[in-house]
């Protein structure tokens, strides 16, 4: 499949750039979630997507990251929560 930049998917360097350009979107998103308000949406996915420069399923992908790491995390408390004793 060629792409817009000429490049095709089996070409080297193709997976490499979307990865970044995801890692980059996550990074964006992440901060943008930061600074927001609690219990705060900011934004639609096209919204998102315009404020990013990126198209919908490299925001939808950043989001998935983000939603896996917070789930790590909440893991994470969990065992070491049940560590702990209660005296």
């Amino acid at each position: 499949m060629v792409m817009s930049d000429g490049q095709t998917r089996e070409q080297p360097g193709f997976a490499g750039k979307r990865r970044q350009l995801v890692q980059t979107a996550t990074e964006h998103l992440r901060a943008m979630i930061f600074a927001a308000d609690p219990d705060t949406m900011i934004g639609s996915l096209p919204d998102l997507a315009r404020a990013l420069g990126v198209g919908v399923v490299t925001v939808q992908q950043a989001a998935r990251i983000l939603e896996h790491e917070a789930a790590r995390a909440g893991r994470r408390l969990l065992r070491a929560s049940s560590r702990c004793r209660s005296t």
